[in-house]
């Protein structure tokens, strides 16, 4: 990717498009965020209310905008949500990622589209780039759909399968971290589940992966997340005493009523050797999370 100068944020009003725009204003871009609401008012960010299901109003902003390098984050996370409203969904996993995808291949601009680990399904090992995908539901299944679609509308897009942990600091979010916080500060039962494996990584630390990415001229798809496999028992768990939360806070639960167990953590090799660095551990994630959570409050 070569560097770019003005920079779009889709899915701006999310934990990751927030840890984005801080982080490419920390680094001098001029930045356009789009999302429906602003729910971040961050300083040096031209916002931009749209719905990206419309197509010739976002035409309209990116065209006057040209921007050098497009970060499409905006998703419906809520797998419920989707599976209430699978044409929405599609709507905006699909048809608009490719609408965007080729919009950036028309002006010459890079584009970067973030995806999720819940392509690849469940397993019984770490998901590497050449599995095969086997999506369940609607949510995994449209986005596999919309990498697919970035792919072949712009072949020089940049499909990151990530799975980010982090935090709105207004507390509208729904996050995995969002839920843990409100549950442990309310002195609510947390149960963690032991038998669910993932690789998460912090959203500051991926957005500084992708402001790290220029002039390596990645194509295609990477996985990227943490070193090791964490359960989500033991994330909530760490998290929790990291915060300074009492050692039971967290209750040890299982997903599965038998033996079996799900594997959502995928390896992160291939990006790792292009950029010549080895993935965060999981114990960094846990740090990271806690300090910037500490921050906030502060």
């Amino acid at each position: 990717m070569t560097s770019a100068r003005k920079i779009a944020i889709t899915g701006a009003s999310g934990m990751v498009g927030y840890a984005l725009g801080v982080e490419a204003v920390a680094r001098g871009y001029e930045v356009l965020a789009l999302a429906r609401t602003n729910r971040h008012s961050l300083s040096g960010v031209q916002f931009h209310s749209i719905d990206l299901t419309e197509h010739r109003p976002v035409t309209e902003v990116l065209t006057q905008f040209a921007p050098d390098l497009l970060i499409h984050g905006a998703a419906i996370t809520n797998h419920n949500e989707c599976e209430e409203n699978p044409s929405l969904a599609h709507a905006l996993h699909v048809d608009a990622t490719a609408h965007l995808a080729a919009l950036m291949a028309k002006q010459n601009g890079r584009f970067v589209h973030l995806s999720t680990e819940a392509v690849y399904g469940n397993g019984n090992h770490a998901h590497g780039e050449e599995d095969e995908c086997q999506p369940h539901g609607i949510y995994a299944t449209t986005k596999l759909m919309g990498e697919k679609e970035a792919l072949l509308m712009n072949p020089e897009s940049l499909v990151l399968r990530v799975t980010p942990v982090g935090f709105s600091p207004n507390g509208e979010g729904r996050s995995l971290v969002e839920w843990l916080l409100g549950s442990l500060r309310g002195e609510r039962e947390v149960v963690g589940f032991s038998d669910v494996f993932f690789t998460p990584i912090a959203s500051f630390q991926l957005a500084s992966l992708i402001f790290d990415l220029p002039g390596l001229n990645l194509r295609g798809t990477y996985n990227w997340g943490c070193a090791d496999p964490i359960s989500k028992f033991d994330f909530a768990r760490r998290l929790a005493q990291a915060l300074g939360f009492r050692e039971d806070a967290v209750k040890m639960g299982r997903r599965y009523h038998d033996s079996s167990e799900h594997h959502g953590e995928m390896t992160s090799g291939k990006l790792a050797e292009r950029l010549d660095r080895a993935p965060v551990c999981s114990a960094d994630v846990i740090i990271d999370l806690s300090e910037r959570i500490r921050n906030i409050k502060q």
